[in-house]
């Protein structure tokens, strides 16, 4: 993940050399989440505003998203001490996972969203669903305590949230949700 926080970190630079952004705000979905949550902790930006959907900041979730413990420590096994990666087929395609993911996922345990809102003074907001069978409710209402999120959470979706377009209107009012809050909570605040 480490690479993925350092390419979060160039597009940031991009847009505010390029475009003289000055405000950050950042949207962690999913294993974006976790992205958000590493950058905190290893002060690698100031975010200026957060929007976590069903951010995957626990380590057991992960163990399970990945086949449960035994699968887990086999996959990091089977690479451990070189540099191959392990293929593993997520859900919408397949990902390549290093040693150093598999470091980067153990290094915060189960207190990543506490360590990553110590480290964070702004306004956060948090999505999830009730019925999410990937990142555990409880794990995204963890989160939302830690920051002191506003909180938005519904009973129909699943971890998709329909992004993937099988519900237009469901889509719609997540994002206008999230584009409502950035565009307030940026609004107001000053440098």
């Amino acid at each position: 993940m480490s690479y993925m926080c350092n390419d979060v970190l160039d597009v940031i630079n991009y847009a505010k050399e390029t475009y003289g952004t000055e405000k950050v705000g950042a949207m962690g979905y999913s294993m974006g989440g976790r992205i958000v949550s590493q950058m905190l902790i290893e002060d690698m930006i100031k975010f200026d505003s957060i929007v976590f959907v069903a951010p995957a900041v626990s380590l057991a979730d992960m163990v399970i998203m990945f086949g449960g413990q035994e699968n887990y420590d086999m996959m990091k096994e089977t690479i451990k001490g070189t540099d191959k990666m392990y293929p593993f087929p997520g859900a919408y395609s397949e990902q390549l996972l290093s040693n150093e993911f598999f470091n980067d996922l153990e290094a915060y345990g189960e207190d990543m969203a506490e360590l990553a809102a110590a480290k964070y003074d702004g306004n956060s907001l948090t999505i999830y669903s009730t019925n999410d069978s990937i990142v555990r409710p409880s794990v995204s209402q963890k989160c939302t305590d830690a920051f002191g999120s506003t909180v938005i959470t519904e009973s129909i979706l699943d971890h998709s949230y329909n992004f993937y377009g099988q519900d237009p209107a469901t889509v719609d009012a997540l994002n206008t949700a999230i584009v409502s809050f950035f565009t307030a909570d940026l609004a107001k605040k000053s440098f």
